[in-house]
């Protein structure tokens, strides 16, 4: 039985294949490395930019401390090129402050409301950090107290402080009478104001660090008072009360449920006006006002009433009428029918128009209706629209 015996091949054959083999294996390697070469290369082309584009900025990072060298917190820092403000931001609790900024040079402020401000001018900003700290001078402090009647603290007085006509400053009394307000050093006039007592102003006021003390003790104004009253001297409420200057209105009140009225004026001569909704006005002309008090009652007479009913379809009351009292084109008072058909509007004594108005019956117009005090009767039957 004959066998295939596998012939080995001659040595010099082995020896050029395995040549063979081994340059195909280092051409295959070449090639992988110039292929990740290229990709390296291209991944470089193409991330370099966008690397470039986010770019860290250089930081600007500091501390700003005031009184006693403490830290300030919420001071606000602005970098400015020019008038620009390139970057912005505010100490924390701990004084820090950390802005990020393209290197350059700028100018960078600092401000908070009590403290003088601070500006460095020609800071270089460069990467990675640029650290510039500051120290903050508080503002001198105008402070003082203000009394009233019986020398009272008074609180709630405004104070304001003025160079010419410039607030430079302003604040109000504590329950304490006490004010602080913070201003640069610097001549001012001081005004207090408050609403029942008369303005007053100190003129030529100097102010130095750290602090200037500045009381003022304000006087009441005189006080118009009295007593309102209507229909069988019974006290009215809510009777609105004017204080008359001519045309201007140097102040104004109510009266409570007493019928009594308080409103303080500047001692002088007025015209004082009582209204109400149902009553006749009344002008008291040429009341001179003096203090401590001043006297003036009221008597107010009734407006005329004008009512009714009003009725529709087989003579039924209608409620929601809409009822307009017309001096031409004017409505002089308006108002609506109740549950029961009635309506009651206070008109001054005259003749008027009078209009009844309801979404589903024609509209019904009575003209030249005289109404007179102290009452005037007019009914209405309206007609269903069609």
């Amino acid at each position: 039985m004959s066998r295939l015996i596998p012939k080995a091949p001659s040595p010099k054959k082995a020896a050029a294949s395995g040549q063979s083999s081994s340059r195909s294996r280092r051409r295959r390697i070449i090639g992988l490395a110039s292929a990740g070469l290229f990709v390296a290369i291209l991944l470089a082309v193409l991330v370099a930019p966008a690397a470039a584009g986010k770019a860290v900025q250089p930081m600007l990072t500091g501390q700003v401390t005031g009184a006693g060298s403490l830290p300030l917190h919420d001071v606000h820092v602005q970098v400015l090129s020019g008038s620009m403000v390139v970057a912005k931001g505010e100490t924390n609790r701990d004084g820090q402050y950390r802005v990020r900024v393209p290197a350059g040079t700028y100018d960078v402020t600092f401000d908070r409301k009590t403290y003088e401000p601070l500006t460095s001018s020609g800071v270089v900003v460069i990467a990675p950090s640029t650290t510039l700290d500051a120290a903050l001078t508080q503002l001198p402090m105008l402070t003082g107290l203000v009394t009233g009647a019986d020398d009272l603290p008074l609180r709630g007085v405004h104070v304001q402080v003025l160079s010419g006509s410039t607030v430079v400053a302003k604040g109000h009394t504590n329950r304490d009478g006490q004010y602080e307000v913070f201003v640069p050093a610097g001549t001012y006039d001081v005004g207090f104001c408050c609403k029942t007592y008369e303005p007053l102003t100190s003129s030529g006021v100097v102010v130095t660090g750290p602090s200037t003390t500045l009381d003022a003790a304000l006087t009441r104004l005189p006080m118009l008072t009295g007593v309102v009253t209507g229909a069988d001297d019974l006290p009215l409420r809510e009777v609105h009360v004017q204080v008359l200057s001519g045309s201007t209105v140097v102040a104004k009140g109510e009266t409570d449920w007493t019928g009594q009225y308080q409103v303080f004026v500047p001692a002088g001569t007025y015209d004082v006006k009582f209204c109400s909704k149902t009553y006749e006005p009344l002008t008291s002309s040429g009341v001179v006002v003096t203090g401590p008090s001043t006297t003036l009652d009221a008597a107010l007479t009734r407006l005329p009433m004008l009512t009714g009913m009003v009725t529709g379809a087989g003579s039924l009351p209608l409620d929601d009428v809409h009822v307009r009292v017309m001096s031409g084109s004017t409505v002089v008072a308006k108002g609506e029918t109740d549950s029961s058909g009635q309506y009651e509007v206070f008109v001054p004594a005259g003749t008027y128009d009078v209009v009844f108005c309801i979404e589903t019956y024609e509209i019904l117009t009575d003209l030249g209706i005289a109404v007179a005090g102290p009452s005037t009767t007019l009914d209405a039957a309206l007609t269903p629209l069609p």
